[in-house]
């Protein structure tokens, strides 16, 4: 269940359901599907050994792998395994990047600096921090971008992130280089929390163009 306020801010109660009968043995139902994707989109709902087994097959295909490292409960079980060596970009938010570093921040202007340190301390190409209505920050190897956030009004945050994280990996699927689909990515997040509901909050590409205004 989903509980939201009045500013359409929400917490939620996970019962993970179908996503904990996930294990390494059943992904292997998956192995002919996962080996044509140019992106997989993973988190940390359907287990970390899950995850961690999914990105390997992944990265050993060619497919670029997107690690949304939520829910935060696991960060910590997540930072002592493998998954990392298989993981082209890392999506969190301004808490999860806080689990992850060990540092506390509650400043947004200090998330460039989260996600610089948490990519050095992951080993990973890039690191994606999201930061609400303050925008995104976006660390890789050599350049780094901060995206402001728009100004929107609020209906609801439900599904929000997936949105973003979704919209990430599509942009890079459809071949977009990284910049632009945090650019794109963040523009569908700002979308999306002017809507009710979860999956039918997420605008087309079309509507994303329209409102960058591209």
């Amino acid at each position: 269940p989903v509980l939201m306020g009045a500013d359409g801010e929400y917490s939620s109660i996970i019962v993970p359901g179908a996503s904990k009968t996930m294990t390494v043995a059943r992904l292997a139902l998956a192995h002919a599907a996962v080996r044509t994707c140019a992106v997989v989109l993973l988190q940390f709902e359907i287990g970390v050994e899950s995850s961690a087994a999914a990105a390997q097959l992944a990265s050993q295909s060619g497919a670029r792998v997107i690690l949304n490292a939520s829910p935060a409960p696991l960060l910590r079980e997540a930072m002592t395994g493998t998954i990392w060596r298989h993981v082209h970009a890392v999506i969190v938010n301004h808490h999860e990047a806080q689990v992850l570093t060990g540092e506390r921040s509650d400043q947004p202007e200090d998330g460039m600096q989260l996600a610089i340190r948490l990519r050095r301390r992951l080993d990973v190409p890039v690191v994606i921090v999201t930061l609400g209505r303050d925008g995104t920050v976006y660390a890789g190897v050599s350049a780094g971008l901060r995206v402001p956030g728009h100004v929107v009004p609020v209906v609801d945050t439900i599904g929000a992130g997936d949105a973003f994280a979704g919209a990430i990996a599509a942009a890079l699927a459809r071949g977009d280089e990284m910049e632009r689909a945090v650019v794109i990515g963040n523009a569908v997040g700002a979308l999306a929390v002017g809507r009710r509901g979860a999956h039918d909050a997420s605008p087309t590409l079309a509507e994303t163009l329209a409102f960058l205004g591209e």
